[in-house]
């Protein structure tokens, strides 16, 4: 990170899984066009070296991280914290194994990061919480000044590749943020579990009806492992949610 210009605009980081490698050759190119405009790093390199999702624990998990921890992604993720504040905002690229398409993450709905998601060229918006559910630790963007998520899926898909890289071209090239365009906007608000999902199909961002409730799915299967078959979304209007009453 020495190397890292201080001057520039914002920060992107990539791989902050090893296994989602996939947006590296995406930014690198991106970058060697416009090379003034932004700085990337590796989150966890590695990880990313042995093609694995984390060392010792969850880089996604543990931010703020710990200056002097014996594990590796605890103290990289200090060391993440510390960078971002040379920079106005920061966008951590993620990639999941679900037919999600491309949509952005606000772990910490402030002003500024809800200006940050309507400046992007990026339709779905989701709001996943800023208490954390009374941790201390969680993602990288909760902690940083500004800064969102960016969750690509399939990971492996060529079609999603084309459209980050589309994404990023359009972002950088038009210099000024200005917010705005047609953006839906979703809140996360439970899961289901392997147990509760009886004979039915889902697909993210297509609503069903389960158990007489009715959701939007989130990242279906990428979490089966844990015995969480998707994450629940509702609808949210952003006056309604963020406007003063008068």
């Amino acid at each position: 990170m020495k190397n890292i210009n201080k001057k520039k605009k914002f920060l992107v980081i990539v791989a902050t899984h090893g296994d989602e490698a996939f947006s590296l050759p995406i930014i690198k190119g991106i970058k060697k066009k416009f090379p003034n405009d932004f700085d990337f790093i590796v989150g966890n390199p590695k990880a990313l070296k042995e093609n694995k999702r984390f060392i010792d624990v969850d880089l996604n998990r543990i931010a703020p991280g710990k200056e002097k921890s014996a594990l590796y992604e605890e103290k990289r993720a200090r060391e993440i914290m510390e960078e971002s504040k040379n920079y106005s905002f920061v966008l951590d690229i993620h990639g999941t194994i679900s037919d999600s398409d491309i949509f952005t993450i606000v772990t910490n709905p402030t002003p500024q990061n809800m200006f940050l998601v309507y400046s992007l060229p990026i339709k779905k918006i989701v709001i996943w919480g800023s208490t954390n559910n009374g941790r201390s630790t969680g993602p990288l963007s909760r902690f940083v000044d500004c800064g969102v998520g960016i969750e690509c899926g399939p990971k492996d898909s060529t079609s999603v590749h084309k459209e980050l890289e589309n994404i990023f071209n359009t972002f950088v090239s038009k210099k000024n943020m200005i917010p705005g365009g047609n953006k839906e906007l979703y809140q996360v608000f439970g899961s289901v579990k392997k147990d509760e999902l009886g004979n039915i199909n889902l697909k993210d961002f297509k609503e069903v009806k389960l158990n007489g409730q009715e959701f939007f799915p989130l990242l279906v299967n990428q979490y089966k492992d844990e015995g969480i078959v998707c994450y629940k979304l509702r609808k949210v209007d952003f006056y309604q949610k963020f406007s003063f009453p008068y």
